[in-house]
């Protein structure tokens, strides 16, 4: 069922003039374009505020160049532009807090967060089912925060080759989740996580980290380390004990995580 876009326009704005967001003054919803990141750029016009999100997103891209596949009225795109003094890094933090929280309670079950901000469904592992991911990118001086989260599929809607890892709202829930109020959710919880300090934004994060405790392959300075998940702090470092028993240290923000799925 495709989203209403003037009802979605105006369920945001409502929302907006009645709850308290520091973050978040405005929206725009479009009926299609290519990214959300660079709509936002453009509509922000160098203030931050601004949401912007689609019914149709042609060419969404997720973290490291690769491409966020969206399915047209079933999945939902959207990017708040951030102002420029915000740490990237923290926003990334807070986003994929964010969206797991959000995503939850939508979901009416927990949700975990593999690192860096993938939105999963915890299961046995490693291969964890995504519902959602982050993308922050920096640009002449705004912060573009984007958010793709799986709303309406079911499992044939995903290409072949995704089934077996990703999922949606719908298929945890039972039940169809409006666009609008996905927008909503992300929105308070964004601004909830925003407002917390670094120590206690951490430790949230931390509480919802589905790689501790298991087996994980880590590149940093292109090397790649092999161990089991000690701990994980996601401003940090990654601790790994290797099969020897060596503990190995890895600054969390330049290292990445090999995924085998």
């Amino acid at each position: 069922m495709t989203p209403d876009r003037t009802a979605w326009q105006l369920a945001l704005e409502h929302a907006l003039a009645a709850m308290p967001c520091r973050w978040v003054d405005r929206a725009v919803i479009l009926d299609t374009c290519d990214s959300t990141q660079d709509e936002a750029f453009l509509h922000a016009r160098g203030r931050p505020g601004v949401l912007v999100a689609t019914v149709r997103q042609n060419a969404g891209r997720g973290r490291l160049g690769r491409v966020w596949t969206h399915q047209p009225s079933l999945g939902l795109a959207l990017t708040v532009a951030l102002p420029a003094d915000l740490d990237p890094a923290r926003v990334s933090i807070a986003a994929g807090l964010a969206a797991a929280l959000a995503a939850s309670q939508l979901a009416g079950r927990r949700l975990g967060l593999r690192w860096p901000n993938d939105v999963v469904l915890p299961g046995p592992g490693p291969r964890w089912a995504k519902i959602a991911g982050v993308l922050v990118e920096r640009r002449d001086g705004i912060n573009l925060l984007g958010i793709g989260l799986n709303l309406n599929h079911a499992p044939a809607d995903f290409p072949p080759e995704l089934r077996p890892r990703a999922t949606s709202l719908r298929e945890l829930s039972g039940r169809h989740t409006a666009h609008a109020d996905a927008c909503i959710a992300i929105i308070g919880h964004l601004d909830e996580a925003l407002s917390l300090d670094s120590g206690t934004l951490s430790s949230r994060w931390t509480d919802l980290s589905v790689l501790t405790g298991t087996r994980q392959r880590f590149v940093h300075d292109n090397h790649t380390h092999e161990g089991m998940v000690a701990s994980l702090e996601p401003a940090g470092s990654i601790t790994l004990v290797s099969d020897d028993g060596t503990a190995i240290s890895l600054p969390a923000l330049t290292t990445s995580l090999v995924k085998d799925d």
